[in-house]
C-alpha cells in the first residue's frame, strides 16, 4: 500500500494519495488544494486516479476539487448529510475570509458504511464519524484510518461550527475509532500523524 500525504489550502490540509501498487489503482482523499503535484506524482509512479473521497464537506477539505473538474472527470464521493456544506461554499468562504474563485464543485456520488469499495485489491472500509460535520465519514484501508477532522493528535475537531455536536464527535471516537486496533495509523484532516493506542493514552479531549 502506497500512502503520500500533501499539504494543501489555505488552512494546510493533509491531502492524501493512497494506492495499490500491485494493480496501480489510486484514490485521493480531501483534495483540499492545487493537486498539480498529486497529478504529477501519480503520472510517475503509473497510478490511475479512480476516484476522490472526502471525510466531509467543509471547504477546506475540497476546494482543490474546482481546479481538477475543469480538465478531469475523476468521480467525487461523500455522504449525502454533507451537501450543506457544498450547496453553501461561497458563504462558508466568506465567514472565514478566504479569497477563492471557487463557486461551486460537483459531487458525484453518495456513499456511507452500506457503499463498497475499494482502491486495487483493498476494500476501503467506511465508518460513519459525525460530530464535526452531520455526514462525517472515516476510510479504513489496509488497516490504516483517514480521520479527516474527527481525531487529532491529541486533539480532537472543532465542533462549534454549523451542524457540529460535540457529544455526537466524542461519541464516533469512542465507539467507531478508540475500538479499532491500538496499533492502528491515524491519517488525520490536519498536522501530524498518530496511532489509535497513542490517542487512547493521551488525548485529554476524549477521556
Amino acid at each position: 500500500m502506497f500512502i503520500k500525504r500533501y499539504i494543501t489550502g489555505p488552512i494546510e490540509v493533509n491531502t492524501y494519495l493512497v494506492a495499490d501498487e500491485e494493480t496501480k489503482d489510486a484514490i485521493i482523499i480531501d483534495l483540499g488544494g492545487s493537486w498539480d503535484e498529486i497529478k504529477r506524482d501519480a503520472g510517475n509512479l503509473g497510478f490511475k486516479i479512480n476516484y476522490i473521497l472526502l471525510t466531509h464537506g467543509h471547504f477546506d477539505h475540497i476546494l482543490g476539487i474546482a481546479q481538477m473538474q475543469k480538465t478531469e472527470n475523476i468521480p467525487v464521493l461523500m455522504n449525502e448529510k454533507d451537501m450543506v456544506y457544498i450547496e453553501n461554499l461561497p458563504l462558508m468562504l466568506s465567514h472565514f475570509r478566504i479569497n477563492s474563485d471557487v463557486t461551486s464543485i460537483k459531487v458525484d456520488k453518495f456513499i456511507d458504511e452500506t457503499s463498497e469499495l475499494k482502491v486495487g485489491n483493498y476494500p476501503v472500509k467506511i465508518l460513519s464519524t459525525p460530530g464535526h460535520t452531520p455526514g462525517g465519514q472515516s476510510y479504513i484501508i489496509d488497516g490504516n484510518l483517514f480521520c479527516g477532522d474527527s481525531l487529532f493528535r491529541h486533539s480532537v475537531g472543532r465542533t462549534d461550527l454549523k451542524g457540529g455536536s460535540h457529544a455526537e464527535l466524542i461519541n464516533s471516537i469512542k465507539t467507531k475509532l478508540f475500538i479499532l486496533p491500538p496499533s492502528t495509523p491515524v491519517y488525520p484532516g490536519h498536522v501530524d500523524f498518530t496511532t489509535i493506542e497513542d490517542e487512547i493514552e493521551n488525548n485529554i479531549f476524549v477521556r
